[in-house]
């Protein structure tokens, strides 16, 4: 059964596609006639009303628009029926001119050919208006690699760490989850080591909590090591992980992408760290494992790349809720959210990491070079 949704009495439904596509759909409100769903792919190629076809000249990678509606409503759909590495970008032209661009309540729908489908509505705030007369919707990106969407947002950064020592630190981090845990997190790694995007030590706890080496993810919790996973994140590309555990059972699962990555108790591998406790109080960092509570470990470990939308719950995420964090920037209002780093804070509190959560913690930057706040594109 092909899902659907009703808008302005049209019956939206899911194209068909093939195994990596992607179709992209816009719908509108007739009170503005013409509304234009364009697309930037990673080759340099718009698809729009007046391009119909882009084909990667050099390799893989082809996308093309079905129709250009100028009479109102939709829908538009455009289909990514290629692949290709990088970013295809989305946005909505407001072709008829002189009224108001939210009078056409647009809402944009990327169906993904595994089943996941994501949700941009104009009214929702979702994207960003732009263009002189406020007559532009940029809407999101997609990566032609991994089919993961993220919705384009000015105001939100990204954490870039740079070959150094460069690391965020949090201490005394007295609300840490101690018997259930869930840490979520986007990244991109740029250098090909065992780099650690998250780790928590107190005094007498050595790897409280640990995510470390993105060559073969590995994770500690209660000072217990789990068997070194076969993910891998070292393909220069943006990538979403997530991590439950829970003392009562020993379950753990690694989530890659929305899907299931390793998984102990319950899987293949017995439970994991079962019975144990994360001590509170200790130090969080972020890009590097720690020697000593608050005490960064050498380039070999370190985080080189960036991250965006780190998230700490006490509580264990099921599949279903990983995939909605996917989908949709973490804001610290989420349920049991002890952690949250959207990376929203302005210009004048770029120094830090601001915790949006009720913790209210903060992130310090630390080392040489320390990492930076910067706005996606112009790192």
């Amino acid at each position: 059964i092909l899902p659907r949704q009703v808008f302005s009495e049209r019956m939206l439904l899911a194209p068909t596609l093939p195994e990596g596509a992607a179709g992209i759909v816009l719908v509108w409100n007739s009170v503005v006639p013409d509304m234009d769903i364009h697309m930037w792919t990673p080759w340099g190629c718009e698809v729009a009303y007046y391009n119909y076809y882009c084909v990667n000249p050099d390799g893989d990678g082809q996308a093309h628009l079905d129709r250009d509606d100028t009479t109102g409503g939709g829908p538009e759909t455009m289909t990514i029926d290629v692949p290709a590495p990088g970013a295809f970008k989305v946005w909505v032209h407001r072709y008829t001119s002189g009224v108001d661009i939210y009078l056409s309540q647009s809402v944009v729908y990327v169906f993904q050919s595994d089943g996941r489908i994501f949700r941009f509505s104009l009214e929702d705030g979702d994207g960003v208006v732009a263009g002189d007369d406020n007559e532009e919707w940029n809407v999101c990106d997609i990566d032609g690699l991994t089919g993961n969407v993220i919705a384009t947002d000015k105001t939100r950064k990204l954490l870039s760490f740079e070959e150094g020592t460069g690391v965020v630190k949090v201490e005394d981090f007295s609300r840490m989850p101690q018997d259930k845990i869930t840490v979520t997190f986007w990244m991109l790694a740029t250098v090909d080591n065992m780099g650690t995007p998250i780790s928590y030590m107190t005094d007498t706890q050595a790897n409280g909590l640990l995510i470390q080496n993105y060559k073969a993810f590995t994770v500690c919790v209660a000072g217990v090591c789990a068997v070194p996973s076969d993910v891998s994140a070292t393909d220069n590309a943006w990538h979403h992980v997530a991590f439950t555990w829970e003392s009562s059972t020993g379950n753990s699962v690694l989530y890659f992408d929305g899907q299931v990555a390793y998984q102990a108790g319950g899987g293949a591998q017995p439970p994991f760290a079962q019975g144990e406790s994360i001590e509170n109080n200790g130090v969080l960092m972020l890009g590097n494992v720690q020697t000593a509570p608050g005490t960064p470990g050498g380039e070999t470990t370190h985080f080189d790349g960036a991250m965006s939308d780190v998230g700490v719950f006490n509580r264990v995420f099921s599949q279903t809720d990983v995939q909605g964090a996917m989908m949709m920037h973490l804001t610290g209002s989420e349920a049991q959210a002890v952690l949250i780093f959207p990376m929203t804070q302005e210009d004048d509190q770029s120094d830090k990491l601001i915790d949006k959560s009720p913790s209210g913690a903060i992130g310090n930057f630390e080392g040489d070079p320390a990492p930076t706040l910067v706005v996606p594109g112009t790192d």
